[in-house]
C-alpha cells in the first residue's frame, strides 16, 4: 500500500513539474509573439539610414566644393583673360597722330622702324585718309570734290598738309613755267589725285617731274575713279 502511494505522489510530482515547464515555454513563446515585428525594424532602418545620408551629405559637400573650386577658377581664368586684354588694347592703342588716324579709318598702326618702304607710316595714314573720303562719296565725283573732302580729312586726322601748292619749272636756271601739285603731306610726299578710267605712264610721268622739281623723294597717284580705292593707289619714286 505504501509503495503504491509513493510512486503515485512520484508520478504526481513529475507530471506537475512537466507541466510547469510547459507552462513556462508557453508563456516564452507567447510573450515573444506579442512583441510587434516593427519595434526592431526603426533601429534597423535607424542604422542603414545613417550611413546613407552621411554618404549623401558628403557627396553634397563634395559637389559643393567641386563647385566651388570651378567656379573660383573660371572666374580666375576670365580675370587673366580680362587682364591680358587689357593689356593687349593698351598695347595697341596710338601713340601719335598718325596711329590714331589709321585707328579712325580701321588700320592697324605700322610697326615702328619695321617697314621697308620709303615713309611707309606716313603713306599708310595718307591712303588710310583717301579711303574714307572713297567710301564717304563713292566714285565718280569730280577731283575737285576729292580735293576739299581729302584735305578736311588730313586735317581731321592731324596730318600736316598743304593744298594747291605752286611749283615752278626751270630751265638753266630760269623759270619757264608753274604748275600745281594737288597736295604736300609734311613736306615728304607729293599727292595727285585723278578720277580717270585707269592710270597712264604719263600720269607717273606728270608726277615725277613734280618730284624732280621739289627735290621730294616719293609720289602717291590716287584715282579715285575705281570700286576699290586700293585698287587706284600707285606709288612713284624719282
Amino acid at each position: 500500500m505504501n509503495m503504491n502511494v509513493n510512486v503515485s505522489e512520484i508520478e504526481t510530482r513529475l507530471l506537475q513539474s512537466l507541466r510547469n515547464s510547459n507552462l513556462r515555454d508557453d508563456f516564452k513563446r507567447n510573450a515573444l509573439a506579442s512583441v510587434p515585428l516593427e519595434a526592431s525594424e526603426p533601429t534597423e532602418r535607424g542604422e542603414q539610414g545613417e550611413p546613407t545620408e552621411r554618404a549623401e551629405q558628403g557627396e553634397r559637400g563634395e559637389h559643393t566644393e567641386r563647385g566651388e573650386r570651378a567656379e573660383q577658377g573660371e572666374r580666375g581664368e576670365q580675370g587673366e583673360q580680362g587682364e591680358r586684354a587689357e593689356q593687349g588694347e593698351r598695347a595697341e592703342q596710338p601713340t601719335g597722330s598718325l596711329d590714331g588716324a589709321r585707328r579712325a579709318h580701321g588700320a592697324r598702326p605700322a610697326a615702328r622702324g619695321g617697314g621697308d618702304l620709303l615713309y611707309g607710316e606716313l603713306s599708310e595714314a595718307v591712303i588710310g585718309a583717301a579711303i574714307q573720303v572713297h567710301r564717304w562719296l563713292g566714285p565718280g565725283q569730280l577731283e575737285s570734290t576729292y580735293q576739299r573732302a581729302l584735305a578736311k580729312e588730313l586735317a581731321f586726322c592731324g596730318i600736316r598738309h598743304r593744298a594747291q601748292v605752286a611749283i615752278t619749272s626751270t630751265y638753266r636756271g630760269e623759270a619757264v613755267g608753274e604748275f600745281f601739285a594737288d597736295f604736300i603731306v609734311e613736306d615728304k610726299i607729293i599727292l595727285e589725285l585723278k578720277v580717270v578710267s585707269g592710270i597712264l605712264a604719263v600720269h607717273r610721268a606728270q608726277l615725277n617731274s613734280y618730284l624732280r622739281a621739289t627735290g621730294l623723294q616719293l609720289g602717291l597717284l590716287i584715282n579715285f575713279y575705281v570700286p576699290v580705292l586700293h585698287m587706284g593707289v600707285k606709288r612713284v619714286l624719282p
